[in-house]
């Protein structure tokens, strides 16, 4: 009778464990030995993922940006190109949608190999371009002495930034990140020097901005 119980024992036991590892597999991990599958098993699949709006604002990007007039432009004082205002004008759907990505708790890409066995990052590319719009777009409005749209841009980016650094599993991403903090620094000071900001404006733009420098 002992053995009965015993042996039942050990039956349970084993059923018991069978499901909780069963279980815990379909949340877990894909158990694999390459990082590329498992980063997308861990990260690219999670919920509130801002990777997917990002992709699509770059889809809905209309014409794209001139070497020929925006390599003449580099500083906020610069005089600024009628094409790159008609370009920014052209693709507010696609800076809504960057700006929806921007309210998303996390940003993780998912990777792929290209034939010749090496990674495909689109997602640099994509980030670039989308952060060439949002730069325009501050240095436009920096000309035309519009904070709220400074303010606006610069926080853009720098959640940008923060996404890359958060979902960076290379240290190209990180890079890229630094990057992009810089730039969303870049024309931030120009409107403290306007003359004809309130105190309470000044005010309310440095609130803007509080979270570039957390």
């Amino acid at each position: 009778m002992r053995k009965k119980l015993v042996a039942s024992g050990i039956v349970l036991l084993l059923v018991v464990s069978g499901v909780v590892w069963l279980r815990s597999g379909l949340r877990g991990p894909v158990p694999t030995a390459d990082p590329m599958v498992r980063w997308n098993a861990e990260h690219a699949q999670m919920p509130d993922n801002a990777a997917e709006l990002y992709e699509a604002a770059l889809k809905r990007l209309v014409g794209e940006e001139d070497r020929a007039w925006s390599d003449g432009c580099t500083s906020a004082t610069d005089p600024i190109p009628p094409e790159a205002v008609a370009w920014v004008a052209q693709n507010e759907e696609s800076i809504e949608l960057t700006r929806r990505a921007s309210e998303r708790s996390g940003c993780w890409f998912t990777l792929t190999r290209n034939p010749d066995g090496t990674l495909h990052l689109p997602h640099l590319e994509w980030m670039r371009t989308l952060t060439h719009v949002l730069r325009w777009r501050a240095l436009i409005a920096v000309q035309q002495h519009d904070a709220v749209t400074v303010a606006d841009s610069a926080r853009l980016m720098d959640r940008m930034a923060r996404h890359m650094d958060a979902g960076a599993c290379f240290i190209v991403d990180a890079l890229v990140g630094v990057v992009l903090h810089a730039l969303a620094q870049e024309s931030v000071t120009q409107p403290m020097r306007w003359a004809e900001l309130s105190a309470a404006d000044r005010a309310a733009y440095v609130t803007r901005l509080t979270p570039l420098f957390e």
